[in-house]
């Protein structure tokens, strides 16, 4: 969804358009933007990963991150809810992986469950205060 800048947007279509904007960032490999859609002291908590605090370390670990690989990311979001300024969005995230180096290496793709918790800052916009991501149990054949 794309929105003129002069037209007013609900809460919902405020936070659809911040994880449009996210996942863009991301396909850029653009830390600094990405850091610019979290609150100063966001803090995130990723499977097997020690948390994330702050934008600074969103940037240093993202950086590091696009040295290597390439992310197509998307969100399929199950629940949301919005009071005031805080919103609660729950979901699955999927990222598609691409070693950059590797041509050959096919791009890997995982699925987690995602929640996150999102404040709207004294400038009206919708930015990621907490979040977490897990990965569900593997699928039992038969």
């Amino acid at each position: 969804m794309r929105y003129p800048q002069t037209m007013e947007m609900t809460d919902l279509e405020a936070i659809d358009k911040l994880f449009l904007d996210w996942t863009e960032a991301g396909r850029r490999q653009d830390a600094g933007a990405l850091a610019q859609m979290v609150t100063e002291d966001g803090e995130f908590w990723a499977h097997e990963a020690p948390p994330l605090r702050g934008r600074e370390a969103l940037v240093v670990r993202m950086t590091e991150f696009y040295e290597t690989y390439d992310i197509d990311q998307s969100f399929e979001r199950e629940e949301i809810v919005i009071s005031g300024d805080l919103a609660f969005v729950r979901g699955i995230e999927v990222n598609r992986v691409t070693v950059r180096d590797d041509a050959d290496a096919p791009p890997l793709e995982i699925r987690q469950r995602a929640f996150s918790v999102l404040f709207r800052g004294a400038d009206g916009a919708w930015r990621f205060a907490r979040g977490m991501t897990h990965k569900p149990p593997e699928e039992q054949p038969g």
